[in-house]
């Protein structure tokens, strides 16, 4: 079924989406899938643990705790975890601690609308132990000139020039005791469709876990690795009168699916039924991540940290 709609898009050039669209498509995709949830309840518990194992140096060193979120859209990862993070320093303090952040939460994103986002609903959290800043850069023209105690990558290496360069460089400016987290999906059926559209889009391959793991493997980087099951409710592209549904049909394909032709779209929703779980008037695909913990430090320490923090 893929290779006729690889055949069908040979002399199709898809429309990227732009950067309104993929922001508005990113974030109700992400809202239809069970994923968003586990993901960031993984982080929270992780970034829990990491704080509470550094709580006194931080309180005793005025140490500032860094955070990087590579690809960090608007923020609709990043603001729960830093709202747990804060809650988490904040509830050590005593009232007569000097109020000074004591973590430093950088986001960087190329898309500007994404970016303005995040910040307008960052001023809104109104915590007083987070110092946030929002970049609108990818990870390649970002300058990494601090280390950081813990950079995560949630869903954004697809898109990297060059993942094993970048991947060095976040590894290099990963600080003593650090972590570098990276969520990123298997080639699964949903990724599978996917990547006959990006092919049009980018002139390399696409890495996916099993690139990601074959990389760190041959190049002797220690890390642990372990996946979330999820699935997405994909219902709603399959009516083609609802708006909802366009913007789930966009991001999956990552192309304006509006400027796609009538059998291109049939082949795209044929395959899409093939591999999904139908629940009474539901259709869900599977859409699960795997997750790698790089460490920076005593591995069979942190790799026990790692496990627990990632227990429910």
């Amino acid at each position: 079924m893929l290779t006729d709609l690889k055949r069908s898009l040979q002399n199709v050039d898809p429309m990227p989406l732009s950067d309104q669209r993929f922001d508005e498509s990113h974030e109700w995709f992400e809202g239809q899938s069970n994923q968003q949830a586990q993901i960031l309840g993984w982080l929270r518990r992780f970034g829990k643990s990491q704080i509470e194992r550094r709580a006194d140096d931080l309180a005793a060193n005025g140490e500032t705790f860094r955070v990087l979120s590579v690809g960090c859209g608007s923020g609709i990862l990043d603001l729960p975890l830093i709202k747990t993070l804060a809650d988490q320093i904040e509830s050590g303090r005593n009232q007569t601690d000097v109020k000074d952040p004591v973590i430093h939460y950088t986001g960087i994103d190329p898309n500007p609308v994404a970016c303005g986002r995040f910040r307008d609903e960052f001023d809104n959290l109104g915590t007083e132990s987070v110092e946030l800043s929002v970049l609108e850069e990818t990870v390649e023209s970002y300058d990494h000139n601090q280390s950081m105690d813990l950079t995560h990558v949630v869903h954004s290496m697809y898109y990297f020039g060059d993942p094993a360069v970048s991947l060095r460089t976040l590894i290099q400016n990963v600080a003593d005791d650090g972590e570098l987290v990276i969520f990123q999906a298997p080639k699964g059926e949903l990724n599978r469709l996917a990547d006959c559209f990006w092919q049009g889009h980018v002139s390399d391959p696409i890495w996916f876990s099993a690139d990601l793991e074959k990389h760190l493997q041959e190049t002797g980087i220690s890390f642990t690795r372990s996946c979330l099951e999820a699935e997405v409710d994909v219902t709603d592209c399959f009516d083609d009168s609802c708006p909802k549904g366009r913007l789930t049909f966009d991001f999956i394909v990552q192309s304006d699916c509006e400027q796609l032709s009538a059998p291109i779209r049939r082949s795209v929703l044929e395959h899409l039924r093939s591999i999904s779980r139908i629940d009474g008037q539901k259709i869900y695909a599977p859409h699960p991540v795997d997750i790698f913990v790089i460490h920076q430090s005593d591995e069979a320490q942190i790799q026990s940290d790692a496990r627990v923090a990632c227990s429910p």
